[in-house]
């Protein structure tokens, strides 16, 4: 199964990306807003994890109306924040920093890995 892990935050990306990978996920990176659509539009993951942090509002915006069309699960990475959480009131959203339990729990809920385990 395929993830498309989006953040600008170097550490949360490297660090999710291996959580990921170890349990059995294909992950690529993604950090910068430029061009997000874009690459989702290439090549489609099965699951999207965003950082807030990584767009602005209208961006926001404009992706969760494609993740909607399209019918792509994504789940929210966000800071201790107000405002993110302003942002973002009624999704998915993992808490940064998580512990990695929990954030395997949401992916898995939003993707099971099923029977496609990668040795």
């Amino acid at each position: 199964m395929d993830v498309l892990l989006a953040s600008r935050h170097v550490f949360r990306l490297e660090l999710s990306a291996y959580v990921l990978s170890e349990a059995g996920y294909r992950v690529r990176e993604f950090t910068r807003s430029e061009g997000l659509l874009q690459e989702l539009t290439h090549c489609l993951p099965d699951l999207l994890i965003l950082d807030l942090q990584l767009l602005s509002e209208p961006e926001l915006n404009e992706l969760r109306s494609y993740t909607s069309s399209v019918q792509l699960p994504l789940l929210l990475m966000r800071a201790n924040s107000a405002q993110a959480l302003a942002l973002a009131p009624n999704e998915e959203i993992v808490q940064w920093p998580y512990q990695q339990a929990d954030f395997l729990a949401q992916v898995q809920a939003l993707m099971p890995l099923g029977d496609e385990v990668i040795a």
